[in-house]
């Protein structure tokens, strides 16, 4: 399958892919990247910028990814 910078229908380098690729590490840096996502979330709500109603769907939402990583 053709990824969005390849001009080639060749394909990249197998070291270039491997230099490019960074799933080993979102998927370690998930985690955290969702709790980030829920404390901020949660600031919107607080600060009123997102209704509680929409705050407290997106935490739900975040802590249910959360909970599947």
């Amino acid at each position: 399958m053709a990824k969005l910078w390849e001009v080639q229908a060749s394909g990249l380098d197998p070291k270039v892919d491997a230099f490019l690729s960074s799933t080993a590490v979102d998927k370690r840096l998930l985690p955290q990247d969702l709790m980030g996502s829920v404390a901020h979330a949660k600031m919107l709500g607080d600060r009123g910028v997102l209704s509680a109603d929409v705050s407290a769907a997106l935490v739900a939402e975040l802590e249910s990814l959360l909970s599947e990583a």
